[in-house]
């Protein structure tokens, strides 16, 4: 009775152990090879087009380098051109720095100036040389109007 208990329990363990992991290393090989497949397919087609492009640089000449280099910044671009956003220009001021000269400093200086406070020191110097009756600081009266003090202090 004993060697038929263990004939059934092996027939047990067979039925709900054993055969289920043979199956299921059966099907994970199965699926390696399929993986394994793909992936030498997907090398196969690389080399191949590398093979052609390569060709295609040899029927060029000297150039196939650059038509290479250009057809890609223009993928390049597009990606770069698609991360920057929609901005719109209120004014643009080009100063030619290249010979660094005092005066083109002081343009410069001014322009950034004007941009980042606001203060325009050029309208400013134009509105005290027309207006020649400025009153100076120390003469201001209190009836002047707090834009007339401003424009003086500017």
């Amino acid at each position: 009775m004993q060697n038929e208990r263990i004939k059934q329990v092996k027939q047990q363990l067979q039925a709900d152990i054993v055969a289920p992991a043979e199956a299921q290393c059966k099907q994970a090989i199965a699926k390696a090879k399929g993986d394994a497949a793909s992936i030498i397919e997907d090398g196969k087609a690389q080399a191949e087009g590398t093979q052609r492009l390569a060709e295609s640089w040899k029927a060029a000449g000297t150039n196939a380098k650059d038509i290479f280099l250009f057809q890609k910044l223009e993928t390049l671009m597009k990606m770069m051109a698609a991360g920057v956003p929609q901005v719109e220009v209120e004014s643009l001021t080009v100063i030619d720095g290249k010979d660094g000269s005092k005066a083109t400093q002081l343009a410069s200086f001014m322009e950034q100036l004007r941009q980042t406070t606001g203060v325009d020191v050029a309208q400013v110097a134009n509105n005290l040389t027309s207006n020649n009756n400025a009153i100076k600081p120390s003469e201001q009266s209190e009836d002047l109007d707090p834009v007339q003090s401003e424009d003086l202090y500017l």
